[in-house]
């Protein structure tokens, strides 16, 4: 097995813990606020980061320290935009705009760090996005402020996957990871002090707990450095389109992990359309098509 399929192979188990937290994250909103459980999974994931790595945040270099920075905003933004275009348009036109990622990504790969995408990632990306529409049942995207913050949300979903390639050319990504996440929880520990509720929880119980303890642990400490340190292994277009697994991961858990209310989601025939495009897209991006092609011809002649 080579590196870059074991890189590919822990990006498919991260987007499956993030998709595993969509019903998790649901029901724990109905007890705290969306700025008090981003502000606490990330407080938690950077005291436990920081506790381990702690000798090596003591060397830390200005250079990768600023790019940290940079990730860590990149990261706050992509996950704090999406949360407010959810309040201005459909959760669909949500899950597509953040989806174009799989095309943007490639497409700034190409022309900022010259990494020209395989035959296979190209048509991975174009069965994915597809895969995206079918998945979300259309959509119906418009100028409005909420398709508009869902694609600066794309926007900084592409930023983070692209700097982090940059960055580590140069920096530890052990490091990065690490510092995105600290800068990412002071952020969002600045916004929920100043517009939110606070940290302060009135209503604290086992599924708060149990849903900010696996989320800050597994969906953001492990997660996110193990992100920044495999992709030196692999290429931001393949991160692109394995993230698209994540509504898959998403819905099938909704399927088994009732709301608040002892009610799972349905099946639907979009759900097993858009899921069979985006698992396949995700096969054929790791495929070297021109590789196969070649050898299909010499042996041919």
């Amino acid at each position: 097995m080579t590196k870059q399929m074991k890189a590919d192979i822990f990006i498919i188990f991260v987007t499956c813990i993030w998709g595993m937290s969509f019903p998790l994250i649901r029901n724990v909103l109905v007890y705290i606020s969306y700025d008090q459980y981003l502000a606490l999974r990330f407080l938690i994931a950077s005291v436990i980061i920081a506790v381990m790595f702690y000798r090596k945040l003591l060397r830390i270099k200005l250079y990768t320290l600023v790019c940290g920075a940079i990730l860590g905003i990149c990261l706050a933004g992509t996950l704090g935009l999406t949360v407010y275009a959810l309040n201005y348009t459909s959760s669909s036109n949500v899950a597509f705009i953040t989806g174009l990622n799989i095309v943007l990504v490639p497409l700034v790969s190409a022309i900022l760090l010259k990494k020209i995408p395989r035959i296979s990632s190209v048509l991975g990306v174009v069965i994915g996005l597809i895969g995206i529409s079918v998945l979300v049942g259309g959509v119906n995207v418009g100028t409005n402020i909420g398709d508009l913050l869902a694609f600066a949300s794309s926007l900084c979903l592409t930023g983070q996957i692209i700097l982090i390639d940059k960055f580590n050319e140069k920096g530890d990504p052990l490091i990065l990871g690490i510092l995105q996440i600290i800068f990412a929880a002071i952020i969002f520990l600045f916004i929920s002090l100043l517009w939110g509720q606070g940290i302060k929880i009135t209503e604290f119980n086992n599924t708060v707990v149990f849903v900010i303890g696996l989320t800050g642990i597994f969906g953001t400490a492990l997660a996110f450095v193990g992100q920044t340190y495999v992709q030196k292994f692999t290429t931001p277009t393949h991160i692109a389109i394995i993230f698209m697994g994540e509504p898959i991961f998403g819905a099938l858990f909704s399927l088994m992990i009732p709301d608040d209310n002892g009610v799972t989601e349905k099946l639907t025939l979009n759900m097993m359309i858009g899921g069979l495009f985006i698992i396949s897209a995700i096969i054929i991006s790791e495929l070297n098509l021109k590789s196969f092609v070649f050898k299909k011809y010499k042996n041919t002649y």
